[in-house]
């Protein structure tokens, strides 16, 4: 494939895009889809957050860009690329965004989507998965119904779960989330509250009957961490559970459960003298006591915590806003895998040299 005389990656992001259904008309196709949604990328890769930002951004730049990208002479009304966006289809706009990553560690967890609340209609809701170390997104689907835990479901069955860690918060850890993640070959670890007592009140006696009644009361691991105006320090406790795994399985129909403990945040100001707070969360596991470290299991929840502060959400008009949440999500994967650890260094670079942006669409392996 050549757009303007370039060569196209046969598995570059602007090949991906190539293959989503355009469902306009034939005489509404002057601006082809792919081009479209390809621009859009190329202006969130430079900063922009907004489809007017976006769309301005590539009118103030459209007589390099055509050049680049063999487009009209003309830009598109800002109402123009709304209706093209609009109809693109939600499920192939994930999948051509979508990408296995390398990380092995992956946060599944729910988010709604700034600025898409309107008067009598609820914030649009989403469920992400993304990598922690690389904070690529690998998948996004809205929820539908307001079912998050289906949601998720349907997300981890669009993943190649084998090998993975799965990170999952106090609301998707539940009994077929972890099954599934357990019979697809990964393993997880999610955070037990209240929602689950039962289950909640056996894990917390068995912490107690294998740790605290066992005299054995200090942590396996403290880690401190200074920033933002705070310091924060974090305890972990560890309990094997293997022999418990056959019990929750035939009481509670829980798989693979062979890990649990507690991890205890402390929290203060910097110039504060004193713990401002001090919470104790339960975790369990499917990995095995023997093959993990306490550094390792409070790094993979400290991550799962953070990884949103590298994921960003888009603020714009309703009815195109998770549209505009999955472009925001491919324009952050490509700027990282340009190299750059910091999303705002990539948007300075981009902006200065835009070209460099078209040639990363076109050559990169996605």
């Amino acid at each position: 494939m050549l757009v303007a005389g370039r060569y196209v990656h046969p598995n570059s992001l602007f090949a991906r895009l190539s293959k989503i259904t355009d469902y306009r008309f034939p005489q509404w196709k002057i601006y082809p889809l792919n081009k479209i949604l390809s621009l859009l990328i190329l202006a969130a890769v430079c900063g922009e957050r907004s489809l007017r930002g976006m769309w301005l951004w590539a009118v103030n730049r459209w007589e390099e860009i055509r050049e680049m990208m063999d487009l009209p002479p003309r830009p598109p009304a800002l109402s123009t690329v709304w209706y093209i966006l609009r109809k693109v289809d939600k499920q192939q706009l994930a999948e051509a965004l979508g990408t296995e990553g390398s990380d092995e560690e992956v946060s599944v967890d729910g988010k709604s989507l700034r600025g898409s609340k309107r008067k009598g209609k609820g914030a649009i809701a989403v469920v992400t998965a993304c990598g922690q170390r690389m904070k690529e997104v690998l998948y996004q689907l809205e929820v539908e119904g307001g079912d998050e835990i289906e949601a998720a479901l349907r997300l981890l069955m669009e993943i190649d779960l084998d090998g993975k860690i799965i990170t999952l918060d106090a609301k998707l850890t539940q009994r077929k989330i972890v099954n599934h993640i357990v019979e697809e070959g990964g393993d997880y670890i999610g955070i037990l509250k209240g929602n689950h007592p039962q289950l909640l009140d056996a894990i917390q006696e068995w912490i107690r009957d294998q740790r605290e009644d066992a005299g054995v009361r200090n942590p396996d691991f403290v880690e401190w961490e200074k920033g933002h105006g705070r310091i924060e320090k974090r305890e972990i406790w560890l309990v094997d559970a293997e022999e418990m795994e056959g019990y929750v399985h035939d009481v509670f129909g829980w798989k693979g459960l062979r890990l649990c403990g507690y991890l205890r945040r402390y929290r203060m100001r910097s110039d504060g003298e004193e713990w401002e707070s001090d919470t104790t969360t339960t975790f369990v596991s499917s990995l095995r006591y023997e093959e993990v470290s306490p550094s390792g299991v409070s790094g993979g929840i400290r991550r799962h915590w953070s990884v949103e502060n590298g994921v960003f959400r888009v603020r714009d008009v309703r009815k195109i806003a998770h549209h505009l949440s999955q472009i925001r999500n491919g324009a952050m994967t490509l700027i990282r895998r340009a190299g750059f650890k910091y999303i705002p260094d990539g948007w300075r670079y981009f902006s200065a040299k835009s070209e460099r942006g078209i040639k990363l669409l076109l050559s990169i392996s996605w």
